[in-house]
């Protein structure tokens, strides 16, 4: 839930004063819809610079029309469609009644993982470029990725991990593409439980079309579970935060999951 924090004068600051010590908060959850629809192009994108405070909108929370559907996923190999009935999701068209839920995240409290960080629950982000790597921190989950841009390979044959192994380079001045392999198979794409295999590649194109403006497409390749390549995420829009901006704790703690259980799922299981 957004609260807690007086967006308008938030983004108003930071359109006019994008450094500003004024415009600091405590715990700013994101922006809502005007507010980020008022956030302009600002200027020219810097030259190979993603540097910054990030806002993925109210887009970038699955919800509504931004579930995957049939419309926006391939069909599924006879692996995928195996997988997937085991998955009991609570969003999506797939939804099971509450207490059948069966959501790593939400009911184990497991790491969201990648790339479902991006496709589900995508709330501000910080970017951090160094000499050798670009960080991602997640406000949400508080979770964080390393891609590396030193010029190694991918690992050939690596252990499945929650986050993958990431490299990036640029491919031009405005355009970071990262390739991502390695990724276990316990993790959902996204809330409507669409699996994956541990062949999963993923492909991030970020492209910094302005000063204060980056667009992300997400590209899903798995051919042991998905007929054919599908992109998660189509030039999603990034807005720019001022720099000060301190994100709102959002973690699934397993107290909090427990609650959930035995406060809503088990109560449903009654009703």
């Amino acid at each position: 839930m957004r609260t807690g924090v007086n967006l308008a004068a938030l983004a108003t600051i930071a359109l006019a004063f994008p450094s500003a010590s004024s415009a600091q908060e405590w715990g700013f959850p994101g922006l809502g819809n005007a507010e980020f629809a008022a956030i302009t192009a600002g200027g020219p994108a810097p030259r190979r610079d993603l540097t910054g405070a990030w806002d993925p909108g109210q887009a970038g929370i699955a919800g509504g029309d931004n579930y995957f559907n049939a419309r926006t996923v391939p069909p599924l190999t006879p692996l995928g469609k195996e997988m997937l009935s085991r998955n009991r999701p609570t969003h999506g068209p797939y939804t099971a009644k509450v207490f059948e839920g069966n959501d790593p995240l939400t009911t184990q409290g497991d790491p969201s993982g990648f790339p479902r960080i991006l496709n589900y629950e995508f709330r501000p982000m910080r970017i951090v470029q160094t000499p050798k790597a670009v960080l991602m921190l997640y406000s949400f989950n508080q979770s964080w990725r390393i891609i590396w841009t030193d010029g190694r390979a991918l690992p050939q044959d690596p252990d499945p991990r929650w986050f993958g192994y990431s490299v990036g380079r640029w491919e031009d001045d405005t355009t970071f593409v990262v390739e991502t392999v390695g990724l276990t198979e316990r993790t959902w794409l996204d809330s409507g439980g669409f699996p994956h295999s541990e062949a999963l590649r993923v492909q991030e194109r970020y492209r910094r079309a302005s000063e204060n403006v980056i667009e992300l497409t997400v590209t899903i390749t798995d051919p042991l579970v998905y007929a054919k390549p599908w992109i998660s995420r189509d030039r999603l829009p990034l807005k720019k935060l001022p720099e000060e901006t301190d994100f709102l704790e959002q973690i699934y703690a397993a107290s909090e999951v427990t609650g959930f259980k035995q406060n809503i799922a088990d109560k449903a299981r009654t009703q």
